[in-house]
């Protein structure tokens, strides 16, 4: 009998690509202080290998398809993700643009000077971020336009007409936003014309 030895069928190994790279999801604006999530695939044969650059600049992680971090005001702008096959030598690269709204920072209120009563008194807080609102708080009630009292459009204006010794005391302004929030304390002094402080909280 003719003994013919078995044959097999070995792939071959065809080096391909990359394919034009894809970056998702592809939501462009993200809240400060929250987690950034980047996903970057190819067809590529080997499988590819990916950079990360922010701005130009090469990321700290090489090498993986996921781009997890944490968010700061310093993280937007421009992302790219590079694929490299080590076989062709071939890359390519796509990019993605983010924003990142400001959570509430640096809040304050400034210093009206020296109060006496029956005058007017404006209490003005600022506060760095997104969108920012305002309300007002005296202890732990929260403040109402009213006879004497006038808020702005937004809350970040208080105003005190016939200024008199209940309205000492400790003043808090809040300013918000969709995603954060932070408070500045003030305690407001009212003098007698004849310059002595008429009491505090």
């Amino acid at each position: 009998h003719d003994f013919f030895p078995p044959t097999y069928d070995f792939p071959v190994f065809d080096p391909d690509g990359p394919e034009h790279p894809v970056i998702s999801p592809l939501q462009q604006v993200y809240n400060e202080h929250s987690t950034l999530n980047l996903y970057c695939s190819a067809v590529c044969n080997p499988p590819a290998k990916f950079s990360w650059y922010l701005n130009g600049e090469l990321l700290a992680r090489q090498n993986e398809s996921r781009l997890a971090q944490r968010l700061t005001l310093k993280n937007a702008g421009n992302y790219t993700c590079r694929v490299d096959n080590v076989e062709t030598g071939l890359s390519k690269a796509v990019g993605l643009e983010i924003s990142i709204r400001e959570a509430i920072n640096h809040i304050s209120v400034r210093d009206p000077g020296k109060i006496v009563e029956n005058s007017t008194t404006y209490l003005n807080c600022t506060a760095s971020g997104f969108n920012v609102s305002y309300y007002w708080l005296k202890g732990k009630q929260r403040l109402q336009a009213g006879a004497r009292l006038s808020l702005s459009s937004n809350g970040q204006n208080l105003s005190l007409s016939k200024t008199s010794r209940q309205d000492s005391g400790l003043y808090t302004c809040w300013g918000i936003n969709s995603f954060s929030n932070n408070s500045f304390n003030y305690t407001l002094n009212v003098f007698c014309k004849s310059g002595s402080a008429l009491g505090r909280l």
